[in-house]
Formats: C-alpha cells, sequence, structure tokens
C-alpha cells in the first residue's frame, strides 16, 4: 500500500510521472489488484491509458465506477 498510497498523494498534487513510476512499482508487487491499474489510469494517457482501463475491466469487469473510465478511452 505504500507505493500506491504515495502514487495517488502525486496524483492529488499533480505529480503524473512521479505518481506513474510509483503506480508501476505498486502494480509490480500485487498485478492482480484492479484498483492499481484504475489509479494508473488517472496517471496516464494514450496507449498506457487505454492499456490501464483494459486491465483494471478485466480484472473487476462488474464494478460500475470503471464505466466513466470505458466511455472516455472509447472516445479518445
Amino acid at each position: 500500500a505504500g507505493w500506491q498510497a504515495l502514487g495517488e498523494a502525486q496524483l492529488g498534487l499533480h505529480e503524473r510521472a512521479a505518481a506513474r513510476t510509483s503506480l508501476h512499482r505498486a502494480i509490480a508487487k500485487d498485478p492482480n489488484d484492479w484498483v492499481l491499474w484504475l489509479d494508473l489510469v488517472g496517471a496516464t494517457s494514450g496507449k498506457e491509458q487505454v492499456a490501464a482501463v483494459d486491465r483494471a475491466y478485466r480484472l473487476n469487469p462488474l464494478d460500475p465506477s470503471l464505466v466513466p473510465y470505458i466511455v472516455a478511452v472509447a472516445g479518445a
């Protein structure tokens, strides 16, 4: 949770590059945590963001909180 907490704090400070690094470290420790992938969506753009949304959805397809992100990347 340390890398995740740091990444979320960095996102809150709009430090997206640092947040990406922290979240990638958290994901390396727990690649099946869909919330980490969802956090990564906020720190990325383009293909990396689409991949993060896709992974979060594959890990937790029934969570309605993913819908806005799926719609956003589908329109990108």
